[in-house]
């Protein structure tokens, strides 16, 4: 263990006997060095095995029927986006709650880890903002979360790898899947700083909804000849998760 790591180790433990570590999910005072709290890991919506690469939900919860294609290989997520883990998804984006970047990151690690284990990633990438936008929430939530990844698995962390060109409207604005197409079309390029020829790209982001911004971006990479682009988001939108689950709790 490297000296930097044991002085890190000393400092959190320190400052946790002032200021208790806390589960992002639920608050409840845990380890200091835990991320999450027993009961959230047993209870949180994991997305869990058997999983359509295609749309990142577990099967039995798949509704694409795999009807749009896509320029990304594989689209995975460790968490459905529901609850207390949306709650956190929108204090780490708003509410300026940037650890929960770094534990979102641990969990996108384990199922990077089993999903992708045979796969060698030359960059990870991260949905970018307009300079404007990012001065204004003071930081790119997204690249928060890349950045740990990073950190965590070892790949290249591609600081603005990608560009974003114009000013969009808000996705979560966009009432249907194709609006959301068309919302980002040619909204995004890579940055000419980088070499991504025969590269393969891990590309992050914090929610994937219809993947319309992740499939744009995608799209750019292999136009710059990337040899493939697979997808990480730390949670995913699923109705019809939603759904059964709403189901099961009437029922």
């Amino acid at each position: 263990m490297s000296k930097k790591k044991i002085f890190k180790d000393i400092y959190e433990y320190v400052l946790s006997l002032f200021f208790p570590n806390r589960c992002i999910f639920c608050g409840q005072i845990i380890d200091p060095f835990g991320d999450i709290c027993s009961e959230c890991e047993e209870k949180l919506p994991w997305i869990k095995e058997d999983i359509c690469h295609f749309c990142g939900a577990e099967n039995k919860y798949c509704s694409c029927k795999k009807r749009h294609g896509h320029f990304y290989e594989k689209i995975i997520s460790p968490l459905y986006y529901v609850d207390n883990v949306r709650d956190c998804v929108h204090n780490l984006k708003f509410n300026d709650e940037r650890r929960n970047a770094e534990v979102f990151a641990k969990l996108m690690d384990r199922i990077r880890l089993t999903e992708y284990a045979d796969v060698e990633f030359d960059f990870i990438a991260y949905i970018p903002m307009l300079k404007k936008q990012r001065r204004k929430r003071g930081y790119n939530q997204g690249e928060l979360i890349a950045k740990k990844l990073s950190e965590i698995s070892g790949i290249a962390f591609g600081k603005d790898l990608l560009v974003k060109l114009y000013e969009t409207k808000t996705q979560h604005r966009c009432v249907h899947g194709f609006e959301r197409f068309g919302n980002v079309l040619g909204a995004y390029d890579v940055n000419q700083d980088y070499d991504v020829r025969g590269k393969t790209i891990l590309l992050v982001d914090d929610v994937k909804t219809t993947g319309a911004t992740l499939n744009e971006c995608a799209k750019m990479l292999l136009l710059n000849d990337a040899a493939a682009v697979y997808c990480l988001t730390a949670t995913l939108t699923s109705r019809e998760y939603i759904k059964k689950k709403e189901k099961e709790e009437t029922a």
